[in-house]
């Protein structure tokens, strides 16, 4: 038996989700190599003629909670949308650990939420998003969407056997704009 065989054979007994890891590892992996190869103008379309490319729309998205706040209510409003969007944050981490155990019953759900929301809001690390305006809280809010979506995707995926498109483009969407 080959090396090749040995693998596919291996392969075959994968469970699903980690066989669209394994492709999504390998379109990575074709992307920086064009990426190496063909520069940044190529994966970017960035070029003197279109400077901004599509890096923009990224920006522009994560940034406009808190620029609505600054344009309303000047530095202050830094102050006041910046926690908001880290109780954005914790609501989405609720909705994750729902997601997370949703074959569980209810009060193990609810408590393992509250509690995972407790710890979440009483670190250090979200404490200090919270007291410094534009601290990466947009990007913590996009970063626990993404997880929820993709996570939303994957129980859809064995449910109906079907790929669900919609939960899996948002996940995409909130992973880009978080990042």
């Amino acid at each position: 038996m080959t090396a090749a065989r040995i693998v596919i054979n291996e392969i075959k007994g994968y469970h699903r989700f980690i066989k669209f890891l394994m492709v999504l590892v390998g379109a990575a992996a074709v992307a920086s190599a064009v990426r190496f190869i063909f520069g940044l103008g190529a994966t970017t379309n960035l070029s003197d003629g279109y400077p901004w490319g599509l890096w923009i729309s990224f920006d522009v998205v994560t940034a406009v909670p808190l620029a609505a706040g600054y344009l309303l209510l000047g530095e202050t409003g830094l102050y006041v949308t910046t926690p908001v969007i880290a109780l954005l944050c914790l609501a989405a981490a609720w909705a994750l650990v729902q997601e997370a155990l949703r074959g569980r019953p209810a009060p193990v759900r609810h408590v393992t939420a509250a509690l995972t929301v407790t710890l979440i809001a009483t670190s250090p690390e979200h404490v200090d998003r919270l007291l410094v305006p534009m601290a990466d809280a947009p990007a913590q809010l996009f970063t626990v969407l993404a997880l929820f979506f993709i996570l939303r995707a994957m129980h859809r995926l064995e449910d109906d056997r079907r790929l669900p498109v919609v939960p899996l483009v948002l996940g995409g969407a909130c992973f880009a704009w978080a990042y």
